[in-house]
């Protein structure tokens, strides 16, 4: 299982930018980001909701289907 699945299988609002995950830095998150230990992330506030974010690079696991057909 992926980042993104665990996200959105725990019910965790997803966005991207490209390949670049987004997601909210909450205790839904926090939770599935303890199995993923590994996994880059940085911290930003969104300058639409000013809410406190998470940025996987390269974890949008959509993107890299799309770009696979």
């Amino acid at each position: 299982m992926t980042l993104y699945e665990a996200l959105i299988e725990a019910g965790v609002e997803c966005s991207n930018y490209y390949s670049d995950l987004h997601f909210p830095a909450n205790d839904k998150s926090k939770e599935v980001l303890k199995k993923f230990p590994n996994v880059y992330r940085t911290m930003f506030t969104s300058n639409i909701t000013k809410e406190l974010m998470y940025e996987a690079p390269f974890a949008f696991d959509p993107y890299w289907q799309a770009n696979d057909e």
